[in-house]
């Protein structure tokens, strides 16, 4: 068994990583305190040439000379603020289960220091919209190796019977699917690629969490049609549902705008209105329920203008609700 003092840089490195940064520096006195709890005896010189040698390694570790001499660990993977954001994107993703926010929380605490840590792991929150169904992560797994792969794949699809159970659709069908993207929209995490039936391919979406008994075929994958955008097919299938795109024009009061740029982004273009409250957009929309409850939420202050049948469509379902 090696003697404990050849690993006396290593703890060093540990405790500094552990437990510094700008905001928390150690004294050598601290860091040898630290040793001797390990059973390890140092002199100050002794430590201090320790990091010297850490710092020639390549380690990022600041020597304050002030009246003591401090030190922290300065340079890490991700701030404290970009690991709280990554934190908050898991506890907001409902396809997470709650067993793997807490997990994946704790994980991402982890790379940041112990008073750091802390106070990231005081900010969970678990969502009760989340559920325990660990089948998400483990599709969306199976769809990345697949496209990295560049193969196809078969799957089962379910779907909820009127007592909200979950039923395989058409009698467990194995479709055989060309993946090319995981996209990530709506809370929804989608699958983007080629489905082939009875000669016609045609480029559709998957919901991943609603897919099961996957597998990866030793069939290549079919190609990616070249002038195919995968930004534009997104944004063309408005809130990821739905099938035909229109020009859609829209009137709509100006205490809106920020709505209006949130959906369809800084570069539309805005025409006057029929006031100088108003003013007009045309966008291409798939035209769906999903579009017109967004519509709905405005009470008024978005307006369908043209085209006609889309005006007259949404009529007919404000017409279902009385």
């Amino acid at each position: 068994m090696p003697k404990i003092d050849r690993f006396r840089a290593l703890y060093v490195l540990k405790y500094l990583w552990e437990n510094t940064d700008e905001e928390h520096t150690v004294s050598l006195a601290q860091i040898q305190n630290y040793l001797a709890t390990l059973g390890v005896d140092a002199i100050s010189k002794t430590i201090d040439g320790d990091i010297t040698a850490l710092q020639e390694l390549g380690f990022d570790i600041i020597r304050n000379r002030s009246t003591q001499y401090q030190y922290f660990f300065a340079s890490r993977y991700f701030s404290a603020f970009e690991l709280k954001m990554m934190i908050d994107a898991v506890q907001a993703a409902h396809f997470i289960s709650r067993q793997q926010t807490e997990e994946l929380v704790s994980r991402i605490a982890r790379l940041a220091n112990k008073n750091q840590s802390e106070d990231l792991r005081r900010n969970l929150f678990v969502s009760k919209l989340k559920d325990n169904d660990t089948n998400t992560l483990t599709m969306a797994d199976w769809l990345n190796a697949a496209i990295n792969q560049n193969k196809k794949v078969s799957f089962q699809y379910y779907e909820y019977d009127r007592e909200g159970k979950k039923v395989l659709k058409y009698d467990g069908y194995r479709y055989k699917f060309s993946p090319y993207a995981l996209v990530w929209s709506m809370d929804s995490y989608f699958v983007i690629g080629c489905y082939e039936r009875k000669g016609v391919a045609k480029i559709i979406k998957f919901r991943v969490d609603k897919i099961c008994s996957i597998q990866i075929e030793e069939e290549e994958r079919v190609p990616c049609p070249e002038d195919f955008d995968l930004a534009a097919f997104c944004d063309s299938m408005f809130l990821m549902y739905g099938d035909e795109k229109k020009d859609i024009t829209l009137c709509c009061e100006y205490s809106v705008m920020n709505k209006v740029i949130d959906r369809f982004g800084e570069d539309i273009t805005i025409q006057p209105g029929e006031d100088h409250d108003h003013f007009l957009i045309t966008e291409p929309v798939v035209a769906c329920s999903t579009f017109y409850s967004w519509i709905f939420n405005y009470c008024g202050k978005i307006k369908i203008i043209a085209p006609e049948d889309v005006k007259q469509e949404f009529a007919e379902m404000i017409r279902k609700f009385m």
